[in-house]
């Protein structure tokens, strides 16, 4: 089950990487591949592959996480707000209606180690509340050595978006999300919830891949569901009715 729920992420990563115009051979690594400065300042993600890490096995990697709190926290929280991506998807969620919040905006750093190394990562989640009681959305933060990358997931009529700004257009541009992340995380999010909160919970189940494209969207994903399950009391649920009910199914 572990490997073929491997392959169905490896399946999902490649695709948002194709998404975001960034190059990943079919089942191959390229040894050359790493991340790029663009011009104005942000970050092409090379593959995965670049980092020496395989998507389908975690077993020899480590994660730790800590959730930040006063002045590293706002340190943390000051560095997304200047990422003209973030200050672009704010702007655009706000444009729709919904609203900040900066109580509950969480920043955790992370390390995760394996074989080659160590990386060190700063995830911030910002919840925004929508005009009705079901619309929320989150704008997630990645960095780390390997470059800054900002998504954000919208929760609106049932359905769930991905959000991101193009740097080189200056768009922001909207698309739609396959619903295997969702259903890879259900069981990690209850096996954590006893011990720690959405937040810190999802940056450990999602940083064993540290590449800041895939972190940011499955930290969006596992985010949003968390919160769900835990309105819902949903980990006794299937994982297919809880991604259904988040709309990701």
């Amino acid at each position: 089950m572990k490997t073929r729920n491997g392959m169905r992420i490896i399946s999902v990563l490649m695709t948002l990487l194709l998404v975001s115009a960034m190059a990943m051979p079919a089942m191959a690594c390229m040894p050359s591949a790493q991340p790029t400065q663009d011009g104005d300042g942000s970050t092409s993600i090379g593959s995965p592959c670049s980092q020496g890490i395989n998507i389908g096995d975690d077993s020899d990697v480590k994660v730790e996480t800590t959730e930040l709190s006063g002045m590293e926290r706002n340190k943390a929280i000051a560095q997304a707000l200047s990422d003209k991506s973030v200050l672009e998807l704010r702007k655009e969620l706000i444009k729709a209606g919904y609203k900040p919040s900066m109580k509950e905006t969480s920043a955790v750093e992370g390390t995760t180690t394996n074989d080659d190394g160590t990386i060190t990562t700063t995830i911030v989640g910002m919840p925004f509340s929508g005009k009705n009681e079901n619309d929320t959305a989150v704008i997630t933060f990645v960095s780390n050595e390997l470059g800054n990358v900002a998504i954000a997931s919208v929760v609106s009529n049932g359905m769930i978006m991905i959000l991101n700004h193009d740097p080189i257009s200056g768009d922001v541009q909207i698309q739609s999300l396959e619903c295997d992340i969702c259903l890879w995380a259900v069981s990690g999010i209850c096996n954590f919830l006893a011990n720690k909160a959405c937040s810190s919970g999802c940056a450990t189940l999602c940083l064993t891949v540290p590449n800041p494209l895939w972190v940011a969207v499955c930290f969006t994903v596992c985010y949003v569901t968390c919160r769900y399950i835990v309105a819902q009391n949903a980990c006794n649920w299937g994982a297919g009715e809880v991604c259904e009910g988040v709309g990701l199914c």
